[in-house]
This record gives structure tokens, C-alpha cells and sequence, in this order.
């Protein structure tokens, strides 16, 4: 049965539109309305013939997208694919795109995430947050562990819990759990929080004269 597209509005991405015809109503990117001619007043043979032809001209378009997404930042496979979806792109497609760049190395989940773990460590971040950050963008829980663990001694995770407080020191218990709870917000668990706020003014975790 023959639709007609009743309307073409923003989308939740602005790389898409939203399409409602008198049938249903489908999320297409930019480029795909512009290729297509989906404008109001359009009419397609079905509703299903329109998935087809959308399905039929994503790949190029998807390719691109993701090539311009990951020229911002290193992405992991998670994060590409619900981007790519997000923007109206078939499921199918999606999987292609995302299995030739894994063939061509652009996507990589372990450099991914050893290249997160590294910014947020020079920020300072917590073990703790930088897991949680990992496991959002997808990654495996064994492999975030072990990433987070090489080359990373405890003795690291303290300074830098260390260098979040400058030198702060509580003077009553009070301020003592207002710095436990600073460490903890920025992702250290709640034993380094603890550890480093119990310690002394002179203690130094820094001495490499030894």
C-alpha cells in the first residue's frame, strides 16, 4: 500500500529527521532524506519499500559519519554504534560500518580504552570512576581490570588522590569526611579516600632519593 509523507521534523540527533507518514513514523539521517527526496508530500510504493531503500543507500553515509565522529576522539565500538543509531541508521548498516573499521583498525576498544585511562589519570581521576567510565563506553569488565591495573601501582592511585587535595589537611572530623567525600567524587574508592585523608602533614608518598 502506497504511504505518503505527512512531515519531516528535528530528530533527538541532528543528523536525522524524523519522518511520520500515514502509516508509521521512522527516524532517517540527512543525508538519506536529501538522497531519497523524503519531503512532504513524497510517496513511496510502502512503508516497507521505503525501510528498503533507506537500508539500500546507508552504507556510504554511515561510512562517513563515522569516520568524521571518530576524527574527534578515539571511540569504542559501544559508543560508535549508538551514535550511529541514533541517527536513523539501519542496524544492519550499522554492523558493516562497524566491521570494517575494526578490519581497517580505526576502532579499537583496547586502545580506546588505555588512551581513556591515560587522560583521566593526568586529570587526577579515581581507579574507581575511570572503571566506571569504561564499562559505560562498553568495555569488558576483565579487560577494563587488567588495563587498569598495568603498569599502575597502588602507590600511584595515593599520590594522585594526593594531588586532588593540595596539600588540604582536615582539623576536625568533620572536614575530614567533607575530603573523604571529595576523594570519593572523583572516582577514588572509598579505602584510598579514607587512607589518604588519615594522614600525617609530613607524609610523602613522593621521596624518590631512596
Amino acid at each position: 500500500m502506497p504511504v505518503t509523507v505527512l512531515d519531516v521534523a528535528p530528530a533527538r540527533s541532528r543528523h536525522s529527521r524524523r519522518v511520520l507518514t500515514d502509516v508509521s513514523t521512522v527516524t532517517v539521517p540527512n543525508p538519506l532524506i536529501r538522497l531519497l527526496d523524503i519531503t512532504p508530500g513524497a510517496i513511496f510504493e510502502s512503508q516497507n519499500a521505503l525501510g528498503v531503500l533507506i537500508a539500500e543507500n546507508a552504507y556510504d553515509p554511515a561510512r562517513e559519519r563515522a569516520f568524521r565522529i571518530l576524527g574527534y576522539r578515539e571511540r569504542s565500538v559501544k559508543e560508535l554504534r549508538d551514535k550511529l543509531s541514533d541517527d536513523g541508521y539501519p542496524d544492519v548498516t550499522v554492523e558493516k560500518v562497524v566491521l570494517r573499521l575494526l578490519e581497517l583498525d580505526l576502532l579499537n576498544d583496547e586502545r580506546f580504552a588505555l588512551h581513556l585511562i591515560s587522560t583521566r589519570r593526568a586529570s587526577h581521576v579515581g581507579g574507581v570512576r575511570i572503571k566506571r567510565d569504561l564499562l559505560r563506553a562498553g568495555i569488558d569488565t576483565e579487560v577494563a581490570q587488567r588495563l587498569l591495573e598495568t603498569g599502575h601501582e597502588p602507590h600511584q592511585e595515593l599520590e594522585s588522590a594526593r594531588r586532588v587535595l593540595r596539600g588540604k589537611r582536615a582539623s576536625t572530623a568533620r572536614e575530614g569526611q567533607k575530603l573523604v567525600a571529595r576523594l570519593i567524587r572523583r572516582g577514588f574508592s572509598i579505602e584510598t579516600a579514607r587512607k589518604v585523608v588519615a594522614e600525617p602533614p609530613d607524609h610523602s608518598d613522593n621521596d624518590t632519593s631512596m
